[in-house]
């Protein structure tokens, strides 16, 4: 339903991957994958690749953009709240899925923290911390 595409802010070569990725997504996923696009390492100095460039390059695909430092948390939730906005605004109340094996009716999700609501999402990071999105 969404892919979060990385690159490092400090390290043009991922940057320079991104276009590959993107033409990888546009012949292998469906058309209503909501795709952002995050370069992280903000907090960093050794700069490789300015804001300009990744905001030009978002825009020139239409998704959204976000520089993030995962060492900080600049911009993180912002960005996971974004992609599971947009995500929800696509399936709505009532999902329609392409694949039934991956379906996304209720009664077929599980997991930790799922309350049966598709406007609730529970994300766990790295450190074991649990953030609820109302979306």
């Amino acid at each position: 339903m969404g892919i979060i595409l990385v690159y490092s802010i400090n390290d043009r070569r991922s940057f320079e991957n991104i276009e590959n990725w993107m033409k990888q997504i546009s012949t292998s996923v469906d058309n209503d994958t909501v795709v952002i696009l995050i370069g992280n390492k903000a907090d960093v100095e050794n700069r490789e690749v300015e804001k300009s460039e990744g905001e030009k390059l978002a825009d020139q695909y239409n998704i959204k953009f976000f520089e993030t430092s995962a060492k900080t948390g600049q911009n993180v939730q912002e960005a996971f709240y974004q992609i599971t906005k947009e995500i929800k605004q696509k399936i709505g109340d009532n999902v329609v899925v392409n694949n039934p094996k991956k379906s996304l009716h209720p009664h077929n999700l599980k997991g930790e923290g799922y309350n049966g609501s598709a406007s609730s999402l529970q994300v766990t990071n790295g450190d074991n911390v649990n953030r609820k999105c109302k979306c």
